[in-house]
Parts: structure tokens; sequence; C-alpha cells
């Protein structure tokens, strides 16, 4: 049998960590936060700071593409941008999106789908983070560009403005395993 893996996809600070463990623990399944295992080796701030952006992206790329390779069932939890990196950036960007995209447990989730709200939560959320820019502005041309790319992935679709328990529920009822 194949394993599978649930993939978590959605801006910063929409829950895909918090929900991620606790479904991951709900399904005897492993779990891995790509923004985790990217910090055991490497600082975001720092890499995006010294080698720009790009290099992060690639960077992360190959950090996916490792944690892929472990065997056995999986959620995985993405970072904020992921599935919206350029594809010109890493020479397997355009196979892992086709993937993720066409895979029946990829799961998208937002703080809100009312556009308004959902800018504004993650607005505040990633502010709250240490690693983010902590400008206002940024964020939200972030979030608004973002937003309707967000919008049209996932073949499950979950807003996280319930208890945590509650998204679990909601994602294990709608999952093809």
């Amino acid at each position: 049998m194949i394993p599978s893996v649930i993939h978590l996809i959605g801006p910063g600070g929409a829950g895909k960590s918090t929900t991620g463990k606790a479904l991951a623990e709900a399904l005897g399944d492993r779990f891995f936060d790509l923004d985790q295992e990217y910090l055991q080796s490497s600082s975001i701030d720092d890499d995006i700071k010294q080698c720009g952006y790009e290099y992060y992206v690639a960077k992360n790329v190959d950090v996916y593409l490792g944690l892929r390779s472990v065997s056995g069932d999986t959620v995985m939890a993405t970072s904020s941008g992921f599935m919206t990196y350029g594809l010109a950036i890493h020479e397997e960007i355009a196979r892992i999106h086709n993937g993720v995209l066409r895979c029946p447990n990829t799961v998208l989730l937002m703080p809100s789908f009312d556009r308004e709200i959902c800018i504004q939560k993650t607005i505040r959320r990633q502010l709250l983070k240490p690693h983010e820019d902590k400008s206002e502005g940024a964020q939200g041309s972030r979030m608004t560009s973002r937003y309707p790319i967000y919008v049209q992935m996932g073949h499950i679709k979950i807003a996280t403005d319930v208890p945590t328990a509650e998204v679990v529920d909601l994602i294990v009822a709608q999952l093809s395993l």
C-alpha cells in the first residue's frame, strides 16, 4: 500500500501546525512542519536577508523533498507561501505543486473564507510570529495577493475559526484514506 500524505496548505497563521499535530495524533501518523524542519539547519529570516527569497524557496523545496522521502503515513504542514512559489525558482516546483493539487488529501486551511476577515486575521497572527516581517503593510499586501490563489486550492477546505478538535473532526470526516 502506498503511504498517504495529507498536505495542509494555506496562509501563515491559518493553524496548519496546530491542526497538523492534532490530526497526526488522531490518525496515528507522523507529523512534519516544513517551517520547523527548515529551522533545524538555518534561520528563514537570515537566509532571506543574506541570500534572497529565491534561495530560501529553493532550500525549502529541498527540505520538503527530503521529508517526502521518509516512508509512512504523514501529515505535512507546508510553509505559508509554499503553494504560491514561482515555478522557475526550483526545477521540482511544478511537479510538487501538481502532485499536491491533485492529491485528494490536500487540505486548505483558512482563518476565514470571508476575504477581509481572512486578511485581517492573517495579518494579526503573522505579526505575532518571531520569524516574520513585522510590517503590517507587507503582511497585508502579501495576503491580499495570495488570497485568490489559496481559495482555488485544496480538495478539502476548512475555516479554522473553530476549536482545533473541531477542525480535525471536519478533516477526518472528509479524508480519502
